[in-house]
């Protein structure tokens, strides 16, 4: 068992942009791009929770609006995303904290704005779309040998995820399919968690954790359990931010009900940092939340 979640009020994001990307390394909390008064931005911020305090670092060599970002082999990897010119793009570039630098990487098989991405056994797992009614498959990166795999294992939905929640636990990719989301309209919301595992290349079906469907979720991995937060709901016209917090435990194959968030929010992103999940921001109105609250998992 472990205790309730208290979430903390942090310092929030500098000059805050929406669909950003966030990833931890070395006891620091990175965020990357994302957009602000229109404009896709180039920014890339650290945070340190030792000061509760924001620094301004090398920016992204490519200005992104919701790309991916994961930490791997002592480098965060900032995957996809949009830009204000080209939309979609399969830009990826590698960010070394310990050198403030940035270096070029292989670009995605498929331009994608908003993919779920996660490492496992030190790979880069990303879900992928070609469009044309194919179905999302994953897409798998060799850092040794800086190359892409694609596709392998279809997911078996061929549209309708919109900035889905993603995390890695135990050997496995999560993914919260979520629903569509476009023009103050909402359908396809769903409940379902899928599982990818790269050892054998399948994917499992995770239960409802409270029967409640959601879209744009936010997901974390931490003390073993799998955290869902937040999301959009379909409540009230056509739908609505959500603040609840729900743990997966995979060896119990059970879900709880945590500490609800602060306040509602959706297309947030999380990392965790030193055991204590941090998340950010609520990306469905330009400039709307900068909000940052933290949470020490016990």
């Amino acid at each position: 068992a472990h205790g309730a979640l208290v979430w903390v009020p942090q310092a929030a994001l500098p000059a805050y942009p929406y669909h950003v990307a966030a990833a931890s390394m070395n006891g620091k909390l990175y965020v990357f791009g994302g957009i602000s008064g229109g404009v896709v931005q180039n920014t890339a911020e650290e945070f340190d929770p030792a000061t509760n305090q924001w620094t301004a670092v090398s920016p992204l060599p490519t200005a992104r609006s919701g790309p991916a970002a994961v930490a791997l082999d002592c480098r965060i990897y900032v995957i996809g995303g949009a830009t204000n010119a080209s939309g979609p793009v399969s830009t990826v570039e590698a960010y070394d904290p310990q050198t403030d630098s940035w270096t070029p990487r292989a670009p995605l098989p498929i331009s994608q704005e908003g993919p779920a991405a996660a490492t496992v056994n030190g790979e880069i797992y990303v879900l992928e779309n070609a469009g044309g009614g194919t179905p999302y498959a994953i897409a798998a990166y060799d850092p040794g040998t800086d190359t892409w795999t694609w596709p392998i294992s279809a997911l078996g939905i061929s549209s309708g995820l919109t900035y889905p929640g993603s995390s890695a636990l135990n050997g496995k990719m999560y993914l919260d399919v979520g629903g569509v989301v476009s023009c103050c309209t909402a359908t396809g919301f769903s409940g379902a968690v899928r599982s990818f595992e790269p050892a054998t290349g399948t994917w499992g079906n995770i239960p409802n954790g409270d029967g409640v469907d959601r879209a744009c979720t936010t997901m974390a991995e931490a003390g073993g359990l799998l955290y869902l937060m937040g999301g959009l709901v379909l409540i009230g016209s056509p739908y609505q931010p959500d603040s609840s917090v729900l743990t997966y435990n995979p060896i119990a194959d059970s879900w709880s009900t945590e500490t609800s968030l602060p306040s509602p929010r959706a297309a947030s992103v999380a990392a965790v940092v030193d055991g204590t999940i941090h998340i950010i921001g609520s990306g469905l109105v330009d400039g709307s939340d900068a909000s940052h609250y933290a949470a020490v998992v016990t």
